[in-house]
């Protein structure tokens, strides 16, 4: 299995200042982050926050109204989105054929941008490593949770990302699929991959992830995650006390415009997104529909 680089001092991804929201009104004020090979994340905040938003901008999938987002030129980004089980049972692909489309959607992409090439693990060595060999010919809406996971997983594997995005990617395992699905996010960040992952799992991340960013309509808290389980951070969060709904204003959820919605909760639907020299490999065994109206910044790629 192919490795990712590790970290040599210089950030996947950078935010400067960064304003994000739709229209005229602002859901996220002054994002400052830096994002290396290697880093594992967890981002928490109450529904309303600003999670998702947050993690569009960061993808470039929204342009910042102002301050900037600068990534890694040619940064491979691999998106595994939330699990809506309803949306899968019919749909008619095998596991292998659900694997090779993040293979697919490169192949397109590099035929248009010939200095534009990436070298991915292949498709048996994903699906092995994942232990789903053996469901090869299974369709996708015959798997059960941890399966299923595991298959979108190894989509978003397929092609080595650097940056590695999970939203809420426990929220349908078990206590023991949990425990092997966290094990193989400790592998994949000992090769270097960063992390971001979206999740309200909070009990269970301290042993897996290195920092927190806790977010309420800005970044209240980004650091070792050490630091946020001995803060006074946490019972905010735990006890829901925040400003992510105040009296008189409208969450995230109600100012987002309808094209950049997602059914069941996911950030996003399936496809390949390419965002400057960036690609994104999204792995979601849904419809493309939701991404046709997305638009990416028109700078700040490094």
């Amino acid at each position: 299995m192919k490795a990712t680089k590790k970290a040599s001092g210089e950030p996947l991804l950078k935010a400067y200042h960064a304003v994000f929201g739709y229209g005229r009104v602002p859901i996220i004020e002054s994002v400052n982050l830096e994002i290396y090979p290697g880093d594992c994340i967890g981002l928490v905040g109450a529904n309303g926050s600003g999670k998702s938003t947050l993690v569009r901008g960061l993808l470039g999938l929204l342009p910042p109204m102002t301050g900037q987002i600068v990534r890694a030129k040619d940064m491979s980004i691999g998106y595994l989105a939330q699990r809506n089980p309803q949306s899968d049972s019919l749909f008619p692909a095998t596991v292998q054929e659900v694997v090779a489309c993040g293979i697919h959607g490169h192949k397109r992409w590099d035929r248009k941008h010939p200095k534009h090439k990436h070298t991915g693990r292949s498709i048996a060595s994903v699906m092995e490593m994942l232990k789903i060999s053996h469901l090869a010919e299974h369709r996708i809406g015959e798997l059960s949770g941890g399966q299923h996971q595991r298959v979108l997983l190894a989509r978003a594997l397929v092609m080595n990302p650097q940056l590695l995005v999970l939203d809420e990617p426990t929220s349908a395992l078990d206590a023991n699929m949990r425990s092997e699905f966290y094990a193989l996010i400790q592998e994949l960040k000992e090769e270097g991959v960063a992390i971001l992952m979206i999740s309200h799992d909070v009990s269970h991340l301290e042993h897996v992830i290195d920092k927190m960013l806790y977010l309420d309509r800005g970044i209240q808290f980004f650091g070792p995650t050490q630091e946020f389980y001995a803060s006074d951070w946490l019972h905010r969060y735990e006890g829901g006390v925040g400003t992510a709904c105040p009296a008189g204003s409208q969450s995230e959820s109600a100012i987002v415009p309808s094209s950049a919605s997602q059914a069941g909760g996911a950030l996003l639907s399936q496809g390949d997104l390419h965002v400057g020299g960036t690609t994104l490999a999204l792995s979601d065994a849904r419809a493309r529909e939701n991404t046709s109206s997305l638009s990416a910044p028109q700078g700040g790629d490094a």
